[in-house]
């Protein structure tokens, strides 16, 4: 793995922030960590979402956060006998469960396909790349347009207490995982969500995607991208859908 330091740790399979343990706090379950009833796990009831026992997700509700375990939780012992139910993404940037590829598409270049069926909800990857500030990612978004492929991905928040900092981009030009090979559908099968592991910052989330529904072998796997359409844009600078689904907006952006 290649490490590029700019304020936070960067690697080229996973991104993330090297911060002091001494912020986080975490939960005192001796494994399991409930998902309901009295006994839940105290990190779960900081998210708005959570897992199922099965490592699921409950719903494909769209703008979930889910807030996993830590290295602070007593879960994380290696003397544990039940494994915490609480861990997901952290464990792998590509779910372990799923035979993905990538593949070459008929009209949209390069896509990625799953080679087995996938339940719905079910982890697949993370979105994985260089964490970069909003101003850089202005710049290089600019960029990026007139070459006409973007791997920009902004999914945090800004928070209320502090509304001028805004949020971290994901940018996987340079570093990224096989997550960047999926295109867009106006009516896709993955969901992009929120996962806090090492801090509760909602500015820097990791992107936890999960399927949306069941997906059968051989299904090219796409999401989403949510580009505002602006209808003032110049032509040049208009980017037209080829997803071909019966509900095609017709344009990316």
């Amino acid at each position: 793995c290649v490490c590029v330091c700019v304020c936070v740790c960067v690697r080229a399979r996973a991104c993330f922030f090297r911060l002091d343990e001494n912020f986080l706090y975490g939960c005192s379950c001796e494994g399991g960590c409930k998902s309901k009833g009295p006994n839940i796990c105290p990190c779960r009831i900081d998210s708005a979402d959570s897992y199922t026992e099965e490592k699921t997700l409950r719903s494909n509700r769209s703008g979930q956060v889910v807030s996993e375990c830590n290295s602070r939780c007593s879960c994380a012992c290696a003397s544990c006998k039940t494994p915490c139910s609480n861990r997901l993404v952290q464990l792998s940037d590509v779910s372990k469960t799923v035979e993905l590829q990538v593949f070459r598409t008929e009209k949209k270049g390069w896509g990625l396909r799953t080679l087995t069926p996938i339940p719905k909800y079910s982890y697949v990857c993370e979105y994985i790349g260089e964490i970069i500030a909003e101003e850089i990612a202005q710049q290089r978004g600019e960029f990026y347009d007139v070459k006409g492929c973007s791997y920009l991905w902004t999914q945090g928040d800004v928070h209320p207490s502090q509304p001028t900092l805004m949020p971290y981009t994901i940018d996987a030009t340079d570093y990224g995982n096989i997550s960047r090979f999926i295109n867009h559908s106006c009516e896709a099968n993955l969901l992009a969500v929120s996962v806090r592991v090492e801090t509760r910052d909602v500015r820097i989330p990791r992107i936890g995607i999960f399927t949306m529904r069941n997906i059968k072998a051989f299904e090219e796997l796409t999401i989403d991208y949510n580009y505002y359409i602006d209808k003032t844009l110049p032509p040049n600078l208009q980017i037209p859908c080829k997803c071909g689904m019966p509900r095609c907006r017709g344009r990316l952006r």
